[in-house]
């Protein structure tokens, strides 16, 4: 109105990351200005816990649920531009095939994030040959010994959660 004092509102702004890539529960540094006061920080939507160090670095922790997409910082003034990160998912097994045999029988596994898979049990019994043909495909043979189970895969994002099951006959 007139005479009112005219109030300028500061949004915070992301200049940089540590790291545009990482696995979910990893640590990552942002620089910028404005952080003071931050009530946010979010990777893709999904809330994450961090910490305020001073007013130009935040440090957060990726989400247990993050996907790929942007990181955004809010404050009372409102909220930042956004920095594109790209979440590591864990491997995923779906569909194996066949999804029984002796052992020695080599398994076909669809699934998602299987590029750069580092190593295939069956029921516990690492497979002693893996062969990556796709992010969605691989390639494994059941080890000697191995008894009927679920079949974990590792990768670069982590370990798979859940996986069909393999019955060795």
């Amino acid at each position: 109105g007139p005479g009112g004092a005219l109030t300028f509102k500061v949004t915070p702004k992301i200049v940089s990351l540590s790291t545009t890539t990482g696995i979910r529960g990893s640590t990552v540094v942002l620089t910028g200005t404005t952080f003071t006061s931050a009530t946010s920080v979010k990777f893709n939507g999904v809330s994450a816990a961090y910490a305020v160090d001073n007013d130009s670095q935040i440090t957060a922790t990726v989400p247990a649920t993050a996907t790929t997409g942007n990181v955004q910082v809010t404050t009372p003034s409102g909220a930042s531009n956004t920095l594109a990160y790209t979440v590591v998912l864990p491997p995923t097994a779906t569909r194996l095939s066949p999804s029984s045999g002796p052992t020695g029988t080599t398994v076909t596994i669809n699934g998602s994030s299987l590029a750069g898979v580092t190593s295939v049990t069956f029921g516990g019994l690492l497979s002693p040959s893996l062969t990556p043909v796709s992010p969605t495909q691989l390639k494994a043979v059941v080890p000697n010994g191995a008894l009927p189970g679920a079949v974990g895969l590792v990768g670069p994002g982590g370990v798979s959660a859940s996986a069909p099951t393999f019955n060795v006959t």
